[in-house]
């Protein structure tokens, strides 16, 4: 006499298939969790990739719009910026500042005769000197062409214009290795010191026409600006 399962019953056999199936369904169900976790984590890695590379095309972007491409100085504008906080910061604490304004001698005649990577290797040979030998609380940025703009906040112990003529010999007595063999180039610097009025047009002004007259004096010298 064979057993028969009653109505909504299951029998062993069909007890056992059944545990069989719910095992092979929590197998795929768990396989399935682990490929999502692991899809998850690669796309929270790439997410992560993606975030690190959009934020250094970012501060790239920033920095090669604040810094020269040739030298690595500050460009026109953020130099300038940094000149309107420093006079802003010494008049508000009765502090001096100057400014100085250095152009190579003789830069339109040498670079005639220079290549252009070879008058780039003296930019960037000069803006490593100025930086180099200017004090820790200085600033110094590309104003153009061959124009270095100097920062120079005053201390009791110091003054723009030794600074400046320390600044004149050490470029002076340099020999610039470059791709076409040893250069030597000489500097000159327009000094301007900032009163109780000054701004930061009148400051680059005056240092201009101090540093027109060190180049129409010979050049490779420090000169100050000095009211008529």
């Amino acid at each position: 006499m064979i057993a028969t399962a009653k109505p909504g019953v299951l029998t062993p056999m069909e007890m056992l298939r059944l545990i069989h199936d719910l095992q092979t369904q929590n197998a795929e169900l768990q396989r399935s969790r682990t490929e999502l976790a692991e899809t998850l984590r690669i796309k929270e890695v790439l997410l992560e990739q993606a975030n690190a590379l959009l934020a250094e095309s970012r501060q790239t972007q920033e920095t090669s719009s604040m810094h020269d491409p040739v030298t690595g100085l500050m460009k026109h504008r953020p130099v300038l910026k940094v000149l309107s906080k420093q006079l802003a910061r010494c008049k508000r604490h009765g502090e001096e500042l100057a400014v100085g304004l250095c152009a190579i001698d003789s830069f339109k005649t040498l670079s005639q005769e220079w290549k252009y990577k070879v008058r780039n290797e003296v930019l960037r040979w000069l803006a490593q000197t100025l930086t180099g030998n200017l004090r820790e609380y200085d600033s110094v940025g590309r104003t153009g062409g061959d124009a270095f703009l100097l920062i120079m906040p005053l201390k009791p112990e110091t003054d723009a214009g030794s600074v400046c003529e320390r600044l004149c010999h050490q470029v002076a007595d340099g020999k610039i290795p470059t791709s076409r063999g040893e250069v030597c180039i000489t500097v000159s610097i327009g000094i301007a010191y900032a009163a109780a009025g000054s701004t930061v047009k009148g400051l680059l002004e005056e240092a201009d026409v101090a540093l027109d007259y060190a180049l129409k004096q010979g050049g490779n010298r420090s000169i100050y600006f000095v009211k008529a």
